[in-house]
């Protein structure tokens, strides 16, 4: 009798949420196709880049779906995407769109800020009114995820790439423990591996809500330990003087 040939690898960085955990194995049992591989961090020593590229050795499918244990995934959606990355080899990372728990569509897809425009959208500077346009183009506002576009990031609570090309790059940058892979990511797919960052509006998944991150001790810490790694390795001496500013006069 042959073996199943495993075309995806569901990738889960588990953070003291087994049961949400348990609830995306059950939903993918029946996909001879897919594997689900789990990364315990429980202890909450490894950041959420080192448990994606633990998965990503372990993983033994063309396509790898990175997924946070509060996002509940289906293999219609997983396939959608598998699918849609198969068929388009100018796209190297591909995110799905995102509902929260009634339903709503989320705004998950951002610009990857310049150096300028993260001093002034992670300070005070973007509450104020003449610089809305600022925020108006950080969030996308003008897009309401509702139709497949490329984008210049998406979501890290969910995303896929060919497992071959991840690692090509890398994989993630472990030097930022939680928050601001997403950017990095799309920034090295775009300049190592010259593809597209897109958005699949005809694949949707539930996100829960922070369900780790609420559990885990020095969130705030971590966001910004990250957004200074990744302004300076991205945009170095105006990456610094940005992170400097935002520190002053931070939200």
């Amino acid at each position: 009798m042959r073996g199943k040939r495993i075309l995806i690898s569901v990738v889960i960085v588990n953070y003291r949420a087994d049961k949400l955990v348990q609830k995306i194995q059950q939903s993918l049992k029946s996909a001879d196709h897919i594997e689900c591989i789990v990364i315990d961090n429980s202890d909450g020593q490894a950041g959420f880049g080192e448990g994606c590229n633990r998965g990503a050795e372990q993983a033994h499918g063309e396509g790898v779906l990175f997924v946070n244990p509060d996002v509940y995934v289906t293999t219609d959606a997983i396939d959608a995407l598998y699918e849609f990355l198969g068929a388009h080899p100018q796209i190297g990372l591909i995110g799905p769109q995102i509902l929260d728990e009634t339903g709503a569509v989320q705004i998950t897809s951002s610009t990857v800020p310049t150096a300028l425009e993260a001093a002034i959208v992670y300070s005070w500077l973007g509450n104020l009114s003449a610089f809305g346009s600022y925020r108006e183009h950080y969030r996308l506002w003008g897009f309401d995820h509702r139709s497949s576009r490329p984008v210049p990031s998406v979501s890290g609570s969910c995303f896929m790439m060919r497992r071959e090309e991840f690692l090509a790059i890398g994989g993630c940058d472990e030097n930022m423990f939680l928050y601001f892979e997403e950017f990095d990511l799309a920034q090295r797919v775009r300049s190592q591996l010259d593809k597209e960052v897109y958005f699949l509006a005809t694949a949707s998944v539930v996100h829960f809500g922070q369900h780790s991150t609420k559990q885990l001790p020095s969130v705030a810490h971590h966001f910004r330990a990250s957004r200074r790694y990744w302004l300076q390795k991205h945009y170095g001496f105006s990456g610094a003087i940005a992170n400097f500013w935002i520190r002053l006069w931070e939200k």
